[in-house]
C-alpha cells in the first residue's frame, strides 16, 4: 500500500512538471501574440512583396537606431526584394515623446494608401520633429505633401481604429519579448547581435538558400 502511493506521488509530480514546462514554454515556439512572427497578417503594412521569407521588423518612428536600418533595408531592397517580405509593426517606445504620435500618423496615412510614403517621410525628417513641441503640426504638414484628404487625416489620426493598430503591433512585440528597437524576426526566429549590414546581409542570403 506504502509503494503504491509513492508511486502514485511520483506520477503526479511528472504530469504536473510536464504541465508547467509546456505550458511556460509553449512547445519551444516563440510567440506573436494575435500576430504571427513568421509571416504577415491581414491588414499589415508589407514591403518589398517576395514570397520566400519574411523579415519583420519592430520599430519605432523616433528611434535613431532605427532611422539607420532604413538605410540599409533600403540598399537591401534591390538584392532580396523579390524574394522576402518585409513587414512593419510599430513598437513606439515610451522614453520617445513623439513615437506614439508619429505611429499615429503613419497609420492615418495608411487609411488613405500612403503608409510607406509617411513612414519614409517620419524617418527622414526625425531631427526636425523628435523634440518638437507641435509635433503634430509637422505630422500634418508631411500628410498635406503626400496630398492626403487632411479632414479625413484627423479625423483618423486620433481614432480607436488606429490607436488598437498599434497596440495590437506593440502586445504582440511583448508577447514576443522585443526588449528594444529595431528587433527583427526571419521566419520566426529573432536576429540577435547583428554585427554589421554585411552580417545581416548574410543572414538573409543564407534563409533563402535554406529553402532552396
Amino acid at each position: 500500500m506504502k509503494q503504491k502511493t509513492i508511486l502514485l506521488l511520483i506520477l503526479t509530480i511528472v504530469v504536473l512538471v510536464g504541465i508547467i514546462l509546456f505550458s511556460t514554454q509553449g512547445g519551444g515556439a516563440v510567440s506573436g501574440g494575435a500576430l504571427s512572427l513568421e509571416k504577415a497578417g491581414e491588414g499589415e503594412w508589407t514591403r518589398w512583396g517576395g514570397g520566400k521569407a519574411t523579415l519583420i521588423e519592430y520599430s519605432d518612428f523616433q528611434c535613431p537606431a532605427c532611422r539607420a536600418y532604413e538605410g540599409i533595408l533600403q540598399g537591401m531592397e534591390k538584392d532580396f526584394g523579390k524574394d522576402v517580405t518585409l513587414v512593419y509593426r510599430n513598437y513606439p517606445l515610451p522614453q520617445h515623446q513623439n513615437a506614439q504620435g508619429a505611429a499615429q500618423a503613419a497609420e492615418a496615412a495608411g487609411k488613405q494608401g500612403k503608409f510607406w510614403e509617411m513612414h519614409d517621410l517620419l524617418f527622414l525628417g526625425q531631427d526636425e520633429w523628435s523634440t518638437s513641441t507641435d509635433a503634430p503640426t509637422i505630422f500634418e504638414r508631411y500628410a498635406k505633401s503626400l496630398g492626403l484628404n487632411i479632414e479625413q487625416y484627423k479625423k483618423d489620426e486620433p481614432s480607436d481604429a488606429v490607436r488598437k493598430k498599434i497596440k495590437t503591433d506593440l502586445q504582440s512585440g511583448n508577447a514576443a519579448k522585443v526588449s528594444g528597437t529595431p528587433t527583427f524576426y526571419l521566419d520566426g526566429k529573432k536576429m540577435e547581435n547583428i554585427a554589421s549590414e554585411e552580417d545581416f546581409r548574410a543572414r538573409v542570403t543564407k534563409a533563402l538558400n535554406e529553402k532552396k
